[in-house]
């Protein structure tokens, strides 16, 4: 059955999981340097690197910069009593890209507070998996993977282009596997074409199905704009979360 796929299922930071009467202070995000020599310049103080990449984003045969930071206060660290991790740093997360300059250095594109989840659940895997900059593409990748309380596993990658001085989503990889079934669920899609690409299989049949379809996307979405994720129509989700 087609209906709509939210992308921020994955990745939305207000959704919490297994933090109970926790009770944390808002976050409050530093302005990050408009430029720096390097990476660690554009660290605040209080937070730390999550993870970098390098690579020529805006094709000037220069490698530029995108950081995921994530804060170190003490206040979003809290102990669980629970099932799964005994520890858990809900601290929260941004994503940082910085184009270089020609004459040497970086200077600040953009700052998003919202697209790269907090660890917030002691059952789960940390949501952020990678980032890495590729053929002139921003690839940032999560996952999703419980040691209790849901057979599900998935991965989604999205896709950015430097395009008009803002990183543009261009499309996006879901993989989906039921750990007890089997089944498993593929979806590629190409956000400039506005196709989509869906790969089914039930864990039983040798013959996955696969079907295509043109998808209403409406809008141009932008690291900039992206909060909690565009939603496309008429796009499969998988039956068995």
């Amino acid at each position: 059955m087609k209906t709509l796929l939210l992308i921020a299922a994955a990745i939305a930071p207000a959704v919490s999981f297994g933090c109970g009467e926790q009770e944390f202070p808002p976050y409050v995000y530093p302005s990050v340097v408009p430029g720096g020599k390097t990476a660690a310049d554009f660290v605040p103080n209080g937070w730390k690197v999550l993870g970098t990449a390098e690579g020529d984003l805006n094709h000037d045969g220069k490698p530029d910069l995108a950081i995921v930071l994530q804060g170190t206060d003490k206040a979003y660290q809290w102990k669980n009593e629970g099932l799964g991790e005994p520890e858990v740093d809900q601290n929260p997360r941004m994503l940082v890209i910085a184009l270089a300059n020609p004459a040497g250095g970086f200077r600040k594109l953009t700052q998003n507070n919202n697209f790269i989840p907090v660890h917030d659940n002691p059952m789960a895997d940390d949501p952020f998996d990678s980032i890495d900059i590729q053929r002139g593409l921003l690839n940032v990748q999560f996952r999703m993977w419980m040691s209790a309380g849901s057979w599900s596993m998935s991965t989604t990658q999205y896709k950015f282009r430097y395009e008009d001085a803002a990183m543009r989503l261009i499309g996006y990889e879901y993989y989906h596997r039921h750990r007890a079934s089997g089944a498993e669920d593929i979806v590629s899609t190409n956000l400039l074409t506005g196709m989509q690409r869906a790969i089914r299989s039930d864990g039983e049949s040798q013959k996955p199905k696969e079907t295509w379809q043109k998808l209403k996307i409406g809008k141009k979405w932008t690291l900039d704009t992206l909060r909690s994720g565009p939603t496309f129509d008429e796009t499969p989700v998988p039956s068995n979360p």
